[in-house]
């Protein structure tokens, strides 16, 4: 095995992706600090134009328990800072950070039209004052591999499609493991589906949520 790029990753996949992915891998097509869909030419993963002050980041990730851990134990003021906005935006859930029923809705809604354009699709992690990522070490998997752009072309992107596939799945299933490892049980994580599935907020979503968190609903804030 070639040496492995794992600049390309956050460092808590670089230790499963290290071993699972071949020889080196680069990407020099899709540049964040610049971003190349602002004014996109070649072939590219969305259509795009992007607006320069949001750029690919008007989504709301799944943050896995493990990964909100990573983020506390940084000890860093803007990533609390940052967790607490995202929670007030979202649904905390002993499996991790979940966008709401609502959040999907709109931006389904809005389809390839609301992609890198809108500002109310914005993620709550996204710095308006520098124009990127500010939990960028501990992003997740959606996040690690979106390149709008690749140096191999189809080739590329079909394979940036798979290892998010990849890393969709292993992320669920570490949570799973987490969150059962901790003593919750199957009737905790029906709790936890009922609370991701119900389209309307209220009394109902409250109780499903509470009782997702069973014994450890102290500990949820």
């Amino acid at each position: 095995m070639g040496k492995f790029a794992t600049k390309l990753f956050p460092p808590v996949y670089s230790h499963w992706l290290e071993t699972r992915l071949n020889g080196t891998v680069t990407e020099s097509l899709a540049t964040c600090d610049n971003c190349a869909m602002v004014t996109p030419s070649g072939l590219t993963r969305d259509p795009g134009p992007f607006k320069n002050h949001l750029k690919c980041c008007t989504y709301f990730p799944f943050i896995p328990n493990f990964g909100l851990g990573a983020m506390i134990n940084a000890k860093s003021a803007e990533a609390t800072l940052r967790l607490r906005t995202a929670q007030q935006q979202g649904i905390l859930l002993p499996l991790g950070l979940h966008t709401t029923p609502e959040r999907q809705l709109q931006i389904e809604s809005f389809g390839t039209e609301g992609f890198g354009k809108h500002d109310e699709l914005i993620c709550p992690f996204f710095d308006k004052q520098s124009f990127g990522c500010s939990v960028w070490q501990f992003r997740p998997g959606v996040c690690t591999t979106y390149f709008c752009k690749s140096d191999r072309g189809f080739e590329g992107l079909d394979f940036w499609g798979e290892v998010e596939s990849y890393l969709n799945n292993f992320e669920w299933t570490l949570a799973k493991e987490v969150y059962f490892r901790l003593g919750f049980t199957e009737d905790d994580f029906e709790m936890c589906k009922a609370t991701m599935s119900i389209e309307e907020p209220g009394e109902e979503r409250e109780h499903f949520l509470n009782a997702s968190w069973g014994k450890w609903i102290s500990k949820k804030d």
